[in-house]
């Protein structure tokens, strides 16, 4: 929902994160956002000008490097739904639009 002047910023300010993400659209196949993707995001904030990133965090503690390797085990999976934007998915849709994540009980 931000505009891309904050979402280059936060690529600027976190770039281990926007590698994680970046892994995931590629994995996934599905662009971050409509119409933008993280490496799309990636290249824009390589360039010159723009907002400065000031405070860039490094993302370097256990707590990371546990939701990283979380993020890459979950992506060894097959997704859990399709989204219904893709015509040639089958579809795997549950109650209401929402995919059945197993913590419900519907």
């Amino acid at each position: 929902m931000a505009n891309r002047s904050d979402l280059i910023l936060a690529v600027r300010r976190r770039p281990r994160l926007t590698a994680l993400y970046a892994e995931v659209e590629q994995v996934r196949g599905h662009s971050f956002r409509q119409d933008l993707s993280i490496a799309e995001l990636l290249q824009l904030a390589q360039r010159q000008g723009g907002p400065a990133p000031g405070i860039v965090l490094a993302d370097d503690g256990p707590e990371f490097d546990a939701m990283a390797a979380a993020v890459r085990v979950a992506l060894a999976e097959p997704p859990r739904r399709t989204l219904e934007a893709d015509p040639e998915a089958p579809q795997q849709l549950g109650l209401s639009g929402f995919g059945d994540c197993g913590s419900c009980g519907l």
